[in-house]
């Protein structure tokens, strides 16, 4: 039990497997998903991250991206362009 990633043919997404919830950003695929989650282990010491909230999973997204942009971080080339971060609800 713990933490999983849902993918499918439009994307995928974290899941909790004790609450049977998806959280979190939505990525390209499974890749993007896995390597958002070794950047959490590496920044925050974990590679779960079902304990954090929406605003520190937000950052940890750009971070990841940023990363990626600048080089810092190894990734296939899932994004295209920026996250879109507009969805502040």
């Amino acid at each position: 039990m713990g933490l999983s990633i849902l993918d499918g043919r439009t994307g995928a997404a974290m899941f909790c497997t004790v609450t049977n919830v998806a959280f979190g950003p939505v990525f390209c695929n499974r890749s993007a998903a896995e390597s958002f989650l070794a950047f959490a282990k590496e920044k925050w010491g974990r590679r779960d991250v079902r304990g954090r909230d929406k605003n520190e999973l937000r950052q940890l997204y750009i971070d990841h991206y940023n990363a990626i942009q600048a080089g810092d971080w190894p990734c296939p080339n899932e994004y295209d362009e920026p996250p879109d971060t507009t969805n502040q609800d």
